[in-house]
């Protein structure tokens, strides 16, 4: 059993647990907001991007000034006043110590920024460091987020498309395996946008593997008519990632082909191909 009335002799426990409780209802409140609002402004959307920054602010310090009474539980009389919703799976309970009630609060904090930014911004897709990036489309700007945190991590006013694909053949006389890279960076591209570049990105390597590969093959099969397996026509495309960009949109697909020979030998090929985006 917990002894309250011992723990209140100590003035800042009881300060402290109310603080505690104070900022864990104002980061649900605002995650409520946030789940109930269907439409943000700019405006509307910077105030809550700030009051979620501040509240984090406060329970990093709070944290730092509790010190070893983390593990203590936060005064129940107190826990009894957190706000309560059936809309969503946060609540407080009596026990709960301070680690636990502000390490909710946090988390609470973080989801509420990842709602805002889904209902606000674009999400474009996921970062080469595992983060998420989003559009911003009242500044044209790219934000690179913590997924954990809902913390901006960096912003540009571009991003670089990562497009890595990958052919392979099994048997024959001199099996082909291969690895495919294309990188354009781009800006000012909203969702629809870089959907559309990123099909513009297949198209485009897949004219070149063809180009590059299969024409000898294609001439044979208008003479003979037989038909020939072309590697333009197997490639596997493996994923797309993103990385935050300083440079400039040129509308330059970079491209690297790196195949695989016997002997544990590579041969790479690069190429540039213009993009009319």
């Amino acid at each position: 059993m917990v002894d309250y009335t011992r723990l209140r002799r100590f003035r800042p426990y009881v300060v402290w647990s109310k603080e505690a409780v104070d900022l864990w209802n104002k980061a649900f409140g605002i995650y409520l907001k946030i789940k109930r609002t269907k439409k943000f402004t700019e405006d509307e959307a910077r105030e809550i991007v700030a009051d979620i920054a501040y509240l984090r602010r406060k329970c990093f310090d709070l944290r730092r000034r509790v010190g070893r009474f983390l593990l203590v539980p936060v005064d129940k009389q107190f826990i009894k006043k957190a706000r309560t919703s059936k809309l969503v799976p946060y609540y407080l309970k009596e026990g709960f110590t301070f680690d636990e009630v502000i390490g909710s609060a946090l988390s609470i904090l973080a989801d509420a920024r990842k709602m805002l930014s889904k209902k606000v911004w674009e999400y474009i897709g996921v970062s080469t460091r595992g983060f998420d990036i989003y559009y911003n489309p009242f500044e044209e700007i790219y934000e690179e987020v913590h997924p954990h945190t809902g913390e901006i991590v960096e912003r540009s006013e571009a991003v670089k498309i990562i497009y890595t694909a990958s052919i392979k053949t099994r048997g024959g006389h001199e099996p082909f395996v291969a690895e495919i890279t294309g990188e354009i960076v781009v800006s000012k591209k909203d969702l629809e946008d870089i959907r559309k570049i990123e099909q513009l990105i297949e198209q485009s390597i897949k004219a070149k593997i063809r180009d590059e590969y299969d024409t000898p093959k294609i001439e044979l099969t208008k003479k003979d008519g037989k038909p020939r397996r072309l590697l333009s026509d197997l490639i596997l495309k493996e994923g797309i990632e993103f990385e935050i960009s300083y440079q400039s949109e040129t509308g330059e697909l970079y491209g690297v082909i790196e195949r695989k020979e016997p002997r544990n030998r590579k041969s790479t090929r690069q190429f540039t191909l213009k993009l009319w985006l």
